[in-house]
């Protein structure tokens, strides 16, 4: 890298995380503000430790891609919108200009004074849909379709609910509401963990749905359905990695 920049746009699986940190280190100064799209919470705790809270603010990236045969990314709905703001809600002088630098025509930007509200809500929504999907093998038309398929489903979401709000993070109305209609699908729906998994490809298992494990027994939350989608998970990266 040249020099430190203003910005530091933080995007990759949580399993290569470690390594970006290292190399990203050079490229931090004392202004420098970093917003991360990794999904799930266990990255800030990394990113508060190695660079701070005046630099690390919290970030959600909303669309829905895949990666095709060739290795392309290839993009499934219109749906493209960031968000990113200070962790604390706090006003930063530097928002306008991290704004501007990630505003764009091909996409929907949101400076966010609740990001870290807004980040439990993401992940309570992927961790749902990664759990309900890679341990039934299926989209969630299908499943709800099966016998027994949306009480299945509607013990995963209300377990992942429970959680949030153990943890203080009660999802608000409107993110209820949009797990709920999007359980409620007939269509062949899929999460990108289901997607990697059936193309073999590593999953973010620890961070999506392990780390919501964690605050379950911490808070002591009984999570029967996602421990299940989790030690499923588990045996296919244990056998993945031989």
């Amino acid at each position: 890298m040249d020099g430190q920049y203003d910005l530091v746009v933080l995007a990759v699986k949580s399993y290569a995380l470690e390594q970006a940190l290292i190399d990203m280190a050079p490229a931090i100064g004392p202004g420098t503000v970093i917003v991360p799209l990794l999904n799930g919470m266990r990255h800030v705790d990394e990113l508060l430790g190695a660079f701070g809270p005046e630099r690390a603010w919290g970030g959600v990236c909303l669309i829905q891609a895949t990666l095709d045969a060739e290795g392309d990314v290839a993009v499934l709905a219109p749906m493209h919108r960031l968000g990113y703001g200070p962790l604390d809600g706090s006003e930063d002088k530097r928002l306008p200009e991290v704004t501007f630098a990630l505003s764009g025509e091909e996409f929907e930007t949101n400076p966010s004074r609740t990001i870290l509200q807004d980040m439990w809500e993401k992940w309570i929504f992927l961790a749902t849909m990664a759990s309900i999907t890679t341990l039934m093998r299926a989209g969630v038309g299908d499943i709800n379709a099966a016998p027994g398929g949306r009480d299945f489903v509607a013990r995963v979401v209300a377990e992942a609910m429970a959680i949030a709000t153990a943890a203080g993070h009660e999802p608000r109305p409107g993110a209820v509401a949009t797990v709920q209609r999007t359980i409620a699908t007939t269509e062949p729906m899929t999460s990108s963990m289901y997607r990697d998994m059936a193309q073999g490809l590593p999953v973010e298992a620890d961070a999506i749905v392990g780390d919501l494990l964690a605050h379950a027994a911490k808070h002591d939350v009984a999570a029967p359905m996602l421990s299940a989608a989790y030690a499923n998970l588990s045996i296919y990266s244990a056998k993945r990695a031989g």
